[in-house]
């Protein structure tokens, strides 16, 4: 029995740090490569939104002289490849978001009751925030207001 419940808690362990390594990746991943304007916070969160798109035109106009012809051409290119990343991330949405409700759920039973509740309050500050363009309404079980 001792030998089944140390594996099992070593199991579970492995999957927390590994769960973790994927949140902590992401967060790192969003912090140092999405833009931010002067005062820190993002622009517009998430790949493929008309501001990122309509920046790396304008890059791409600048650096390689673009004619209008091209421009044209490459914007239709990058809206085309914006709505494909969209298509993806809503099949992908859900699991990522299970992932998230197992993780969250992880934390929350680590952690008293005073901080399991100012842990529900940052993860409805952090919601408002997060798919940015892929928003498509709440999440299952969202109690948080309106973004």
């Amino acid at each position: 029995m001792t030998t089944d419940r140390t594996r099992l808690l070593a199991g579970s362990l492995l999957l927390c740090s590994l769960l973790l390594g994927i949140f902590a990746g992401v967060a790192l991943d969003r912090w140092l490569l999405l833009p931010r304007h002067h005062g820190g916070h993002r622009l517009e969160a998430g790949p493929g939104s008309r501001d990122m798109r309509g920046r790396f035109l304008r890059q791409l106009t600048g650096d390689l002289e673009l004619s209008p012809e091209q421009r044209a051409r490459i914007d239709t290119l990058l809206t085309r490849q914006q709505q494909q990343t969209r298509e993806v991330l809503r099949e992908f949405r859900p699991r990522l978001e299970q992932i998230t409700a197992a993780t969250h759920a992880g934390i929350a039973a680590v952690l008293t009751p005073d901080q399991a509740q100012r842990f529900e309050e940052i993860k409805r500050r952090r919601h408002r925030h997060q798919w940015g363009p892929f928003r498509e309404g709440p999440r299952a079980g969202d109690t948080s207001e309106a973004r």
